[in-house]
């Protein structure tokens, strides 16, 4: 497959440094989260979150062609950004419950906790039906 010039599928290095820095900013979220705000869910929280939304949204934006060019690319962008900031949230609840620090999961953790994973899942799933739609599973080259 012969591709124009600057059309290149995306390498492994970007999609490293884009889990990396999404990685950072969780911890950066989180690390607020435990240590300044005791453990609850803040305006603060959805506002570090927002920052890391955005950066992932101007990756997707910025590798926009290169990541259509690789099979399954974006999807794994999809993905990593889903098991980074949701089981983040999931750990750091578990890591609460183990601590015996039950009161601490107030209303505000509901949000982050049960209704971003069901509803941000119900996306992934179906950006993977649709990209196994789109692109099967027999011509991907490895």
């Amino acid at each position: 497959m012969t591709l124009p010039t600057g059309r290149e599928p995306i390498t492994n290095r970007p999609l490293v440094q884009y889990a990396a820095l999404v990685l950072l900013g969780v911890l950066v979220v989180q690390g607020y989260t435990a240590l300044l705000a005791d453990s609850r869910i803040t305006a603060l929280t959805a506002v570090l979150l927002l920052v890391v939304a955005a950066y992932a949204l101007v990756f997707t934006a910025r590798h926009r062609t290169s990541l259509r060019i690789r099979a399954y690319a974006s999807l794994t962008v999809h993905l990593i950004t889903y098991a980074l900031v949701v089981g983040s949230f999931w750990v750091h609840a578990a890591l609460l419950l183990l601590a015996g620090q039950r009161e601490s999961l107030d209303a505000g953790w509901s949000g982050p906790v049960l209704s971003m994973s069901v509803l941000w899942g119900i996306g992934l799933a179906v950006h993977a039906w649709g990209a196994l739609r789109i692109r099967g599973y027999d011509d991907v080259a490895v």
